[in-house]
């Protein structure tokens, strides 16, 4: 059974409850289809919003120190309306020990904690694969080590840093596509290469790769590179995700605190419309995590 991936969607399902309380008895559906049908458009209105770029496992690279700052981050995501966050630890060698066993296991002891201080977040296990460092290694793993959303083999992030268009990533790209994988690329907006020349992303769209926005580089400055492409590419409608990357609860740990990322959300909405950002934070978001 699926059920509807939008708020939109849920709310044009009590719309058309209503019209069908307005139809004479014969036209309307029996009193158990009513009821189901309504109950699966409320679970929809409540889906509620899904981070999917998130660094919240303790001391394992460089996000959230300790679990304090963690479970701070769990009730801002909260407040903000989150219901989901997936927990994407960088996957770089110099963090050897962030491997899928590991990654499940500390996302199943962190939603344990979560739990516990009464936190209301679903967390999904998955990573932030770095080509440029993992390639050409990433050959020799086998296709369950490679990490991916919530380990269901079908969606993968990944990122990378250069200032002009690298050799590695399109055999990078069309190995791990031809392992069954559907890539997204983390903060496109982030990387300088882009920078100098932005329609280099539309080469990798072109791959099938799909493009994922940090919420804080839409509080950039004015002018800023990192402000200027992801307000081209969401006014595009060129994202398939919108994330917050968040790292911290605290700003002093990082100059991007939670503040301006979730800011960043309410200004995307501003920027593309609402509709567009609930398919980017709902829609799409519940497909990385669910399918």
């Amino acid at each position: 059974m699926v059920i509807g991936n939008s708020l939109a969607r849920g709310r044009e399902c009590k719309l058309q409850i209503t019209n069908y309380q307005l139809q004479s008895p014969a036209c309307m559906p029996s009193l158990t289809l009513r009821v189901l049908f309504w109950e699966l458009c409320l679970e929809d209105v409540m889906a509620g919003l899904v981070d999917v770029h998130a660094h919240l496992i303790p001391g394992v690279d460089d996000g959230c120190l300790t679990l304090d700052d963690s479970l701070a981050c769990g009730r801002a995501f909260v407040k903000a309306g989150y219901v989901r966050a997936c927990c994407t630890p960088h996957i770089w060698p110099q963090f050897p020990a962030n491997v899928a066993r590991n990654i499940r296991r500390w996302v199943g002891e962190l939603q344990a904690a979560y739990d516990e201080a009464g936190i209301a977040l679903k967390l999904t296990a998955g990573g932030e694969i770095n080509l440029e460092s993992n390639w050409p290694a990433l050959r020799l793993l086998g296709r369950e080590e490679i990490v991916s959303y919530g380990f269901l083999g079908k969606y993968v992030l990944f990122d990378f840093w250069a200032e002009e268009f690298p050799d590695y990533l399109v055999p990078g790209i069309e190995y791990l596509q031809g392992l069954g994988f559907t890539l997204i690329m983390a903060h496109p907006e982030r990387l300088k290469v882009f920078h100098r020349n932005v329609d280099l992303i539309e080469r990798v769209e072109k791959m099938g790769v799909l493009l994922q926005c940090n919420s804080w580089c839409l509080m950039d400055p004015v002018g800023t590179p990192n402000r200027d492409v992801s307000e081209r590419l969401l006014k595009d409608r060129r994202y398939f995700l919108l994330g917050t990357d968040t790292h911290s609860s605290m700003a002093a740990h990082s100059s991007k605190g939670m503040k301006s990322r979730l800011a960043g959300i309410e200004r995307a909405r501003e920027l593309a419309g609402a509709g567009y950002v609930e398919e980017l934070t709902v829609g799409n978001a519940i497909k990385v995590v669910d399918e």
